[in-house]
């Protein structure tokens, strides 16, 4: 039986435990240093970051993660990580969606993948998750899986962009009119669309990885080198050559190039459009000659011309004489009309209204005086000159409403009613274009005298 410990021996042993406590403590405080530090580095890293424990439970969130998802820490720790993520009640395994923590799980390896992650007001983002295990070092078994999560939803929305981008503009260079060609910095073909092989005749498998000067005879491989000497020193300017096709006939181009130029200003090749103008040159060609002969034809009638305009000068000369014969005939005509017209009507007409007419009678001699004088006047020969349409009784009706009588004195005048009087007014205005303007009938026709 052992007997009880001396002091000394209690005093040993409660020295041996204090020790023990200060290095537990010493230990303690190492472990909750490395802790903080840990958990400041956690904190602000940029990636969201979960800690899932092996029943998906999420033991440890950093500040990012709670930001992007707009939850507090309180309504994330001790909850399943497909319930915060995704909104689910069971692993999203079981809703068809890759989920790569029970790989990690059993295999202790780090895994990534494509997951849709919802945040706490519904909205969706996809995300680049990266799994890395935690390790118990006694038996190197996983406890807890490290879930590092990057919304990428912009970048693959721009690289979706990026290659809808690209397709179509390959579907443009594919479909474009004009010839395209790449060039590396060697001159060899890189890439060539359709049109241009069509225009030389050659498959693309024929013209990819080949020279351009392969398609050039001598002349034109001098005018293509020294394009290219401009071309590597930045100047780019469009020129005219010829290809030679694979049917042995030459084709007319215009190039249109771009150089290709690294940040560092080295050059590493071209691309250029090539436009077709053989027929343009050959349209070009007939136009020429057939300008040739249009001038050959333009000089021999202007030959002719000449010859005729002389005798037209000489037949005008002849025809002026005539006309100022016809003049003189004319005023000569004017003046006996004229004086007949005096001496045998007028003078008659004075006569008669002196004779006891009654006042039918009077007004009857009026007309005949006043049509005398529209005949002799300047306004009858305007009015029949500028006019023509006008029938004699819109004539007529003309006349006796410059004379100022109105529809219903010119009715009883020529025996018709009044609105037949109006409608022939009406159609004087119509021919005379002033039907939808306001312009007094008279006035305007005593401006024409």
């Amino acid at each position: 039986m052992t007997g009880k410990p001396t002091y000394e021996e209690l005093e040993s042993r409660i020295n041996a435990l204090q020790s023990d406590v200060a290095g537990l403590k010493q230990s303690l405080e190492k472990l909750s240093e490395k802790e903080r530090y840990y958990r400041l580095l956690l904190a602000n890293l940029h990636d969201d970051i979960l800690v899932i424990d092996r029943q998906y439970r999420i033991t440890d969130a950093n500040k990012a993660f709670l930001d992007t998802s707009g939850r507090s820490r309180k309504e994330v720790i001790g909850r399943y990580c497909y319930e915060i993520s995704h909104g689910y009640r069971e692993p999203c395994s079981k809703y068809g969606e890759e989920c790569m923590l029970q790989e990690v799980f059993e295999t202790g390896r780090s895994a990534s993948c494509l997951h849709k992650h919802a945040h706490s007001d519904g909205s969706k983002i996809l995300c680049d998750l990266i799994l890395s295990p935690l390790k118990n070092n006694a038996d190197d078994r996983v406890t807890h899986v490290i879930e590092a999560i990057r919304d990428v939803t912009n970048l693959l929305d721009a690289e979706r962009k990026l290659s809808k981008s690209e397709a179509r503009d390959r579907f443009l260079l594919e479909t474009m009119a004009q010839g395209f060609g790449i060039q590396d910095e060697n001159g060899l073909f890189t890439y060539v669309n359709d049109k241009i092989c069509k225009m030389i005749g050659y498959l693309k498998e024929e013209l990819i990885g080949r020279h351009g000067t392969d398609f050039m005879d001598e002349v034109n491989q001098k005018i293509y080198n020294q394009q290219i000497v401009k071309r590597k020193k930045g100047l780019d300017e469009s020129y005219e050559i010829e290809l030679a096709g694979k049917n042995g006939k030459n084709i007319a181009v215009i190039v249109s190039p771009q150089s290709i130029i690294d940040i560092d200003d080295n050059y590493k090749g071209s691309f250029a459009i090539f436009t077709d103008i053989s027929k343009q040159k050959r349209f070009k060609e007939v136009l020429l000659k057939g300008y040739d002969r249009l001038d050959r034809r333009v000089n021999n009638r202007t030959r002719e011309l000449e010859v005729k305009t002389q005798n037209l000068e000489e037949l005008n000369t002849a025809l002026k004489v005539l006309l100022k014969k016809r003049d003189e005939d004319r005023i000569e005509l004017e003046e006996k009309v004229l004086v007949n017209v005096q001496e045998l009507v007028v003078t008659y007409l004075e006569k008669l209204k002196k004779s006891g007419l009654d006042d039918r009678q009077k007004t009857y001699v009026d007309i005949i005086e006043s049509n005398l004088n529209d005949i002799v006047s300047p306004f009858v020969r305007g009015l029949s000159s500028k006019y023509l349409s006008l029938t004699p009784t819109e004539i007529q009706t003309a006349n006796l409403v410059k004379q100022g009588k109105t529809s219903k004195e010119i009715a009883k005048l020529v025996n018709l009613s009044a609105r037949t009087i109006e409608f022939h007014r009406d159609n004087i205005r119509k021919k005379m274009g002033i039907k939808n303007i306001k312009v007094n009938l008279r006035t305007h026709l005593l401006s024409m005298q």
